[in-house]
């Protein structure tokens, strides 16, 4: 679902916001919860809200190439 043009960005943006990532880095990412806050934040989202990253992070996860074959 994430590879659809409508339906895709709108799943990702729900999936990375600041209170969900801050939630889970809170809750298992880092040993120190108050490590991702204020600057380090908005550069951890300004990553992951970048044109595409919503691709990257899917393939990461799940393990499964892009659509149409090749996983590069």
């Amino acid at each position: 679902m994430v590879d659809l043009p409508a339906i895709g960005p709108l799943l990702y943006k729900l999936n990375v916001n600041r209170v969900v990532v801050s939630t889970m880095a809170a809750g298992h990412v880092y040993a120190d919860k108050a490590w991702l806050h204020g600057e380090r934040l908005r550069q951890k989202l300004a990553g992951d809200l970048r044109r595409g990253a919503r691709f990257a992070s899917v393939r990461f996860v799940t393990g499964r190439p892009r659509p149409g074959g090749n996983p590069r």
